[in-house]
């Protein structure tokens, strides 16, 4: 390579160059004395453009490169504008030169960025993979999944390649989504934010599977980017349970009027969308009009309470004695069960699994019910073949007769997990029993009853001292 002539290169040497190469009509290049290996191309026009020139061995010889700071680059500590100033020049001279002793090619590393594919071109390809244990994912999971992807995660990582997303971006998404106000609570949105991240966890360990990634280089980290969920008692007390099991004894015999919840201003017409598209299971929640009635406000509509229906009676009982998620309940099917060994093959939201059936409460429930069959749902719904789609009309009643209007459907769930922990069950026996696969699941329910850890205190000094331990007097 020719001498070349070097000089400091300062806001005189450029405006001075920018003159000679509008006067000449050609670029005027230009060196630094440091780093060595800075120039600069000044166009006619006015444009300077900052390069890095450097040799890379080729065959037993040196090849000489140019890379160019100014064009479109994922290091942003070497990237310059027309804007940037000479000494952040200099710096992102000094990182690429870095690189290039180290042993890179940056000019070949900018190539394979351009190729690179983006996080749009592959999250969706995640969200129709299978899970990591090779099960397909559920319509409801890609569902949820997409939903996040275009509502929080495409507008502020869709762009950007797979390869170039540091934990900085991350973290910048994440604490965008939780400082967002939620629509109806108007307070951070710290459980979605939490979500967003093991979502975005998944796919970057997706993405080193398969290569778009080099090994342990997931952005998310875990312990700074999840932040502590806000506490909430969902588990209902072993006396709230009786109620709800009384109320649900109530429905089936008498009958149980329509919940506040479900009764419209004025018309005795539901008041969300869902349950107005909805039919209720039970035929005695009805409003019936008077006949003559004309008009909105014309007479009161006069309530008729009858038996519920026994299907959807079943199911909530069957609910409440397993703790199981409502889905897996409404979708079980009599082929699935076996009397035998008193086990069922559920479909759960992890794949199928194999659940054990209470000999003394399940098991009789379901062999005494009297549409019992080989094959077929369990908990039929209106339609031939179909399953009972939802018994949330029926829930809303008894919850209110119970004096629990609070309490949602997968609290039964919560209630089940607290009370098998509290009364000295293990947490791996509590995870089968609801079908977890992740003792973490379980765990979580610990916290619901504070006294879990003092029982079982309680129990292994009564072990070693061989009394049971009395408490301290007060």
């Amino acid at each position: 390579m020719p001498k070349i002539a070097r000089q400091a290169i300062s806001k005189r040497v450029l405006d001075a160059a920018k003159l000679q190469a509008a006067r000449e009509g050609r670029r005027v290049r230009l060196w630094d004395v440091e780093p060595k290996g800075l120039g600069a191309r000044v166009h006619p026009t006015g444009t300077v453009t900052w390069f890095v020139r450097y040799a890379r061995p080729e065959g037993g010889e040196k090849r000489w490169q140019t890379y160019s700071l100014t064009a479109s680059t994922d290091r942003t500590d070497e990237r310059v504008d027309e804007a940037s100033t000479l000494d952040h020049v200099r710096k992102a001279a000094k990182a690429a030169l870095s690189r290039i002793e180290r042993g890179r090619d940056p000019l070949a590393e900018r190539g394979a960025w351009r190729t690179a594919k983006s996080v749009s071109d592959l999250f969706p390809l995640w969200i129709a993979a299978p899970s990591p244990r090779g099960v397909a994912k559920k319509e409801s999971t890609t569902g949820e999944y997409e939903r996040l992807w275009e509502a929080e995660i495409q507008p502020r990582l869709g762009s950007k390649t797979v390869a170039s997303v540091t934990p900085l971006d991350v973290r910048q998404v994440i604490a965008e989504v939780r400082a967002t106000p939620g629509e109806r609570t108007g307070k951070p949105r710290v459980v979605l934010a939490n979500r967003v991240a093991a979502r975005l966890r998944a796919f970057f360990n997706w993405c080193e599977l398969e290569g778009h990634r080099p090994k342990h280089s997931n952005p998310v980290n875990t312990k700074e980017d999840v932040k502590p969920e806000p506490q909430q008692k969902r588990a209902l007390t072993v006396a709230q349970w009786h109620a709800l099991y009384g109320a649900l004894a109530t429905a089936e015999t008498t009958g149980l009027p329509v919940a506040p919840a479900l009764k419209g201003k004025e018309r005795g017409k539901p008041k969300t969308p869902r349950a107005s598209r909805a039919k209720p299971n039970a035929r005695a929640y009805v409003l019936k009009q008077p006949r003559g009635a004309r008009g909105s406000y014309a007479r009161e509509a006069t309530e008729v309470i009858r038996p519920a229906s026994p299907v959807a009676v079943a199911a909530l009982r069957f609910l409440l004695l397993s703790g199981w998620r409502e889905s897996e309940v409404l979708t079980l099917r009599w082929e699935h069960i076996d009397f035998t060994t008193g086990q069922a093959t559920i479909d759960t939201k992890t794949g199928e699994r194999v659940m054990e059936l209470d000999t003394v409460h399940m098991l009789p429930l379901l062999k005494g019910l009297p549409w019992r069959q080989d094959t077929g749902p369990v908990f039929p719904g209106r339609k031939a073949g179909k399953p009972l789609k939802e018994i949330r009309h029926l829930w809303y009643a008894v919850r209110h007769a119970a004096g629990v209007g609070h309490a949602r459907l997968h609290d039964l769930r919560h209630t089940v997990a607290s009370i098998a922990l509290s009364s000295g069950n293990t947490l791996e026996e509590v995870g089968a029993l609801l079908g977890h696969q992740d003792p973490a699941s379980t765990r979580r329910y610990a916290k619901l009853y504070s006294n879990t850890v003092r029982q079982a205190q309680d129990r292994t000094l009564s072990a070693l001292l061989g009394t049971p331990v009395q408490p301290p007097q007060s």
